[in-house]
């Protein structure tokens, strides 16, 4: 019987998986698995239902996944970067907006938009501080704070783990981590395929990846320059 005090995951292993898991276990991969209806799409969306109703029992500020219909959200609301024409990700990643770079169109709502947020920001109360992870935005802030005066650029990586910037080509060690390839039944797919190249005002060079962590500089190797 449901008892709404128990806990999720007792309800899924009493209710859904004592029943369920065999079947699970048998199909988790089919053949037919591109139709809509095969056995492998009702397990995967039967354990990903399952997956939606442990989350609440997570307390809303500590969750850090998204279920399915929040990336649905998401997907609908945002693009990649890397969809994003070259100079439009050059923008993002370097922190300003070059407005001689926009149509007067899109100055404009550029400008009404930074309006607007100007105006809601100094009418929002103050909020309890907590921490709380960072956002992509707030790691650039930090690397140009570290480097006084830097230059960022963004650089396309290809699946051999090679970019080039300035004449000079690199290649990132894409033994393991986010550039390294994950193997998949549609060919091996990149968490990443874009790097930051930071300039120093001295002429040296940084790097940090495609969500703004710094990087270990032994982790690029100079190819040629």
């Amino acid at each position: 019987m449901y008892n709404e005090d128990q806990s999720k995951i007792e309800l899924i292993e009493e209710l859904i998986l004592k029943y369920w898991s065999n079947y699970c276990l048998r199909n988790w991969l089919s053949d037919n698995h591109e139709q809509p209806y095969s056995p492998e799409i009702k397990v995967k969306r039967l354990l990903d239902r399952c997956g939606t109703l442990l989350l609440r029992d997570v307390p809303p500020d500590e969750r850090d996944t998204l279920t399915s219909y929040k990336e649905m959200v998401v997907g609908s609301r945002e693009i990649n970067v890397s969809d994003c024409p070259e100079a439009i990700a050059e923008m993002l990643e370097s922190g300003c907006v070059q407005l001689n770079r926009l149509t007067p169109d899109d100055r404009l709502r550029y400008e009404l938009l930074t309006d607007k947020l100007d105006e809601r920001i100094g009418a929002q109360k103050k909020k309890v501080a907590r921490a709380r992870p960072s956002t992509r935005f707030e790691r650039l802030e930090a690397i140009r704070n570290a480097f006084q005066g830097c230059t960022i650029h963004g650089c396309r990586v290809d699946t051999d783990g090679c970019f080039e910037h300035n004449g000079a080509v690199y290649q990132v060690d894409s033994t393991e981590g986010k550039y390294a390839p994950h193997k998949t039944r549609y060919g091996d797919q990149y968490d990443m395929d874009r790097i930051i190249v930071i300039e120093v005002p001295d002429g040296g060079v940084h790097f940090a990846d495609q969500d703004g962590y710094l990087m270990d500089d032994a982790m690029i190797a100079v190819l040629t320059r």
